[in-house]
């Protein structure tokens, strides 16, 4: 009887202590399943910031011993925290299960795209600088004109009015005249004497025309310069400060002076190209000596005057007033 009424009283305290447990709701389970699953969404998933700066393409070449990656690798989506879909109330309320797969970023650039438009800024920039750079190779061609014409412009005319004379004397073939005798006191002072002749040559050639004297030079031989000092015992003195002196063999004084002549007409060419007969060589030689020279100079626009043996002995005696005029042999 006892185990019979014991019985129904366990029992009974049994079913008080299952009915002391509140109930379990649905709902609730399904709340904290979404809670969890989202928590472990935020771990896997990496957030983007909005202003985040995405990490630059990495190169298909590795380092030495890694594999390189392939290309066509596919691309991992992001998801927003923003975009994010949370459970709804009405699943929570109807009790079915609110998970929804994540929703993706649609408004950013997909991973290539941000490749491509990492690749296309610089290209971007390097047009806009040039484009605001000028054209050097423009500026280093308009420079070549402007150089080009300041080179090709005429220089201004030389301004040199000078009338500039080279006196030429062959002494070889034109002999100077004899002067004082020997005996005189002042060999100078005679009309024939080296320095009056000199005299009568410049008064003649550079003086009387308004000229210039550029230099004066007179070529002789040994044999010709002893003869000369048996009449003139001072020549050298008496002519060297108002003439070059030039001593050379027989019959290379032509040379000699056909040198100084050529060097006087490389020198002012362009004078004489610009005012013809602006510039003159007097010659005192004979007629058929220096054809060649002569006619060179001439075309050069050189004025060449002459003094032969035909009319040096007149020219002596109209300068020095002498009638009888001998000349040294």
């Amino acid at each position: 009887m006892d185990l019979q009424g014991a019985a129904p009283e366990q029992g009974d305290a049994t079913s008080s202590r299952l009915r002391a447990r509140p109930a379990r709701d649905p709902t609730r389970d399904l709340l904290q399943q979404d809670q969890s699953e989202n928590a472990a969404a935020q771990k896997i998933f990496d957030v983007n910031l909005p202003n985040a700066v995405p990490e630059p393409a990495v190169s298909p070449v590795g380092l030495a011993g890694e594999a390189p990656q392939s290309a066509a690798a596919p691309s991992q989506q992001v998801e927003s925290p923003e975009l994010r879909q949370q459970p709804s109330d009405d699943a929570a309320q109807t009790g079915t299960s609110g998970t929804q797969p994540p929703v993706t970023a649609t408004d950013g650039p997909e991973p290539h795209s941000q490749q491509q438009q990492q690749q296309q800024e610089p290209r971007a920039a390097a047009t806009a600088i040039a484009s605001a750079v000028p054209d050097l190779q423009a500026i280093q061609d308009a420079e070549l004109e402007q150089l080009l014409a300041r080179v090709s412009v005429a220089p201004p005319p030389v301004v040199d009015g000078r009338k500039l004379v080279l006196i030429a004397w062959d002494i070889e073939a034109i002999r100077c005249p004899e002067g004082a005798s020997s005996g005189s006191k002042q060999p100078w002072k005679h009309p024939m004497s080296p320095q009056n002749v000199l005299g009568y040559l410049k008064q003649h050639f550079i003086y009387s025309q308004g000229r210039m004297e550029y230099r004066s030079v007179a070529a002789l031989s040994e044999n010709c310069l002893r003869n000369i000092l048996k009449f003139h015992e001072q020549f050298v003195e008496l002519a060297v400060p108002n003439l070059s002196l030039l001593l050379a063999s027989k019959g290379a004084t032509g040379a000699v002076l056909e040198k100084e002549m050529r060097g006087f007409m490389a020198e002012h060419a362009h004078i004489a190209r610009q005012s013809p007969g602006q510039l003159t060589i007097a010659l005192i030689a004979r007629d058929d000596h220096f054809s060649d020279i002569k006619q060179e100079a001439s075309d050069a626009g050189f004025c060449v005057e002459v003094l032969s043996q035909r009319v040096w002995v007149d020219f002596l005696r109209r300068s020095s007033g002498q009638r009888t005029v001998r000349l040294v042999k």
